[in-house]
């Protein structure tokens, strides 16, 4: 509900006894209800805040706080933080500045902006903080929801004057209005995720006033597609939560993001329960419903990963509700509620993919491709290849947390700390296996690059040389292993390579650094990509080290597929390697490439849940070359599929949760699913 007051038939139907009526009828288990919207307007007659023009006399919290009782429906308060632009408006040096001054706004529909953003570390904080408390005495409430405790998410924030006084004060030194990347730079990043966590805990202790034990969710920006410039680390800034928190929108991060945030949130949350967040509208706030399959699959894809399931909706500008969007709901809540006893049980550990913050800001820095392209792309490689991923911290990583996985994956993780290596070596020393790409351990903790690898002694080779290219090209190695792979074919990929030399490892396949780099108007090859040439060197190192082993690719495979040129040779070399490292899964799931598999082991049980993504094409139109209109990736039915489990010891029984499915027996291990839905849950008995 945030909702403007711009014009006075917003909100003049707003009906608390429909709202909750349909909410309840849907089967949801409770609704997060707003007291505060980003517009700074409270729906409670306040005594510190704006109430809504729209209430006249009227208590909207009270009103559905009194319906959620009648009808024992939880009722969660919703409180915008950061964004408020009352408060802006009100005073302007509670704003939040850019380095020049400018201040700053969320999506800018305006010279204004449309949301604006106020200040950590300014008297906000006690606004805020009292509006939250105001509420606390005031309401019965099940829980808060305090959403958007972020810092300016595309650039520098933030230099008030509070902040700069602030800073001066701690460190003796002006805030850096640039990036420096150096010791004062490492103070400001800090400085930034101090503030960030002074205003959780500050503003869930006073949702505490009456109740220490009151769940207090706060959404997050520490997963991946956010970087530093938000000031949220991803393991600490989840901890002040009652429920880790993942918002999973589709339009925005891709079909591939729900089951990787549902990854990442379940590891962050460490135990904790999460909560996984989805619109009922297909492109967020266009007020259009979401398909039916469509929305089955991203809600049971979040049940799936372990994690409840929020999905927003918001009401119409003169606050009535869309029906037709709550016979979807409905129809997907009772389902899910029907399913709720195959969504037990732990998860099988398989390959730990590594998820470095110091790589993060002080590697991937102003430019995240360098970080974020080859985490995605190796996630995106490992679940299509049907492995159990899950995600490792720098933050928490300890000797027991990588002892759990046969296979750890080290995407282009640049910066590793003494003890982050130490840790890595003893893993691969008593047996553990390790994958490691590009610049993987070569640069120190400042972002500087080192004279060789942290870990050369486990990957087996001495660093020799950078390689600056646009891309470069592998072919085949690895004593045959990737039998998809045409031997005679140069794989391209994506940015530079290094020249490394073997010292234990054993070396093969071949890397191609491209013709050369263009130099525009006169020296380029045709287009933009340039053709294979001189060799760089070997382009994979194989390595034992004690009772381990480790795999090391000194180019960027795994960014090259989730970057421009992705190719299934990128998919089809990391399947392989992995095979050759790991030892057999319990259950080894071959499926399409559009079917993730979650496999989770309850007493003598295992769950194998297929969740089946079957994507409508695209029509591309071109009003002009540079600037296509590519409409959302939307799913409207089932695909039709094959999959085979092949078991590593005999069932004692075979299941499928749809009756639709068809199982056959192969062989004692080895079962044939045909499926049409996009969720299944295959049990087996042991």
């Amino acid at each position: 509900m945030h909702c403007p007051d711009w014009d006075e038939s917003i909100l003049s139907r707003f009906d608390a006894e429909e709202i909750v009526a349909r909410v309840v009828n849907s089967g949801a288990d409770a609704l997060y209800f707003f007291a505060k919207d980003t517009y700074g307007n409270t729906y409670y007659p306040s005594q510190i805040g704006k109430p809504h023009p729209a209430l006249d006399g009227r208590d909207f919290v009270a009103e559905v706080l009194d319906e959620g009782r009648k009808h024992g429906l939880p009722i969660v308060i919703y409180c915008s933080v950061i964004w408020d632009n009352h408060a802006a408006e009100q005073h302007p040096e509670w704003r939040m500045l850019a380095p020049d001054g400018r201040a700053l706004s969320d999506t800018v529909t305006s010279d204004q902006g449309k949301w604006r953003y106020v200040c950590h570390n300014s008297p906000y904080a006690d606004y805020v903080e009292s509006i939250v408390a105001e509420i606390a005495d005031n309401y019965e409430v099940a829980g808060f929801h305090l959403d958007m405790f972020n810092c300016d998410f595309g650039g520098l924030s933030c230099y008030c004057d509070y902040c700069r006084r602030m800073f001066q004060e701690r460190f003796r030194s002006p805030l850096p209005t640039r990036a420096t990347w150096d010791r004062v730079w490492r103070d400001f990043l800090e400085f930034r995720y101090d503030s960030v966590e002074r205003l959780m805990v500050r503003l869930r202790e006073a949702a505490r006033r009456r109740d220490p034990e009151l769940p207090v969710v706060m959404n997050y920006h520490g997963a991946p597609g956010f970087d530093w410039r938000v000031g949220q680390l991803p393991v600490r800034h989840a901890a002040p939560s009652s429920m880790a928190t993942g918002e999973t929108y589709t339009p925005m991060f891709g079909d591939m993001y729900p089951g990787m945030e549902g990854r990442f949130v379940r590891a962050i949350a460490g135990g904790k329960p999460f909560e996984m967040v989805s619109w009922r509208m297909n492109r967020i706030t266009d007020f259009t419903v979401k398909g039916l399959h469509q929305l089955r699959w991203e809600v049971f894809t979040g049940l799936a990963h372990g994690g409840s399931v929020m999905l927003i909706d918001q009401p119409f500008h003169d606050g009535r509700l869309d029906p037709a969007a709550y016979d979807q709901m409905t129809a997907v809540f009772a389902e899910a509620k029907g399913r709720s006893a195959q969504f037990g049980g732990e998860f099988l550990p398989h390959v730990g993919l590594y998820y470095s913050a110091k790589t993060r800001d002080w590697y991937g820095r102003e430019s995240q491709e360098g970080f974020v392209l080859p985490v995605m792309g190796a996630y995106k490689a490992l679940v299509e290849n049907h492995f159990q991923v899950d995600f490792l911290f720098d933050e928490t990583v300890s000797a027991e947390s990588l002892s759990r996985f046969p296979v750890v994956f080290l995407p282009n993780t640049a910066i590793l700390s003494t003890e982050e290596q130490e840790l890595l070596r003893e893993y691969v020393r008593s047996g553990g296996r390790l994958i490691a790409t590009f610049d993987a351990s070569l640069f120190e903790k400042d972002g500087t690059a080192a004279a060789d690898f942290h870990l050369a002694d486990v990957y087996g080779v001495r660093f020799e040389e950078r390689i600056a290219c646009d891309n470069c090209y592998y072919q085949r190695g690895l004593s045959d292993l990737e039998a998809q792979i045409d031997a005679g074919y140069n794989v391209l990929c994506q940015g530079e390579a290094l020249r490394v030399t073997a010292t234990t490892a054993s070396a093969e396949g071949v890397l191609r650094q491209a013709f050369h780099k263009r130099r525009v108007p006169d020296h380029f090859f045709s287009h933009n990509v340039h053709p294979p040439c001189e060799a760089i060197g070997h382009a994979e190192f194989r390595n034992r080290y004690g009772d381990g082993e480790c795999v090391y690719l000194p180019f960027g495979l795994d960014r090259s597929y989730a970057d421009a040129y992705e190719l299934p040779e990128h998919r089809q070399l990391i399947g392989e390697i992995v095979r050759s490292l790991a030892p057999p899964p319990l259950v080894d799931v071959r499926a399409p490439l559009n079917c993730e598999a979650l496999i989770r082991r309850e007493g003598p049980a295992l769950h194998v849940h297929l969740s089946m993504f079957n994507p409508l094409r695209q029509s591309t139109s071109l009003p002009s070359l540079n600037r296509p209109v590519r409409p959302s990736i939307r799913m409207e039915e089932p695909a039709l599929y094959r999959a085979e489990l092949r078991c590593e010891r005999t069932p004692r029984s075979v299941s499928a949760a749809n009756a639709g499915t068809r199982v056959e027996r192969l062989d004692d291990r080895l079962y044939r699913l045909t499926c049409e839905d996009v969720f299944e849950t295959i049990t087996l008995q042991f």
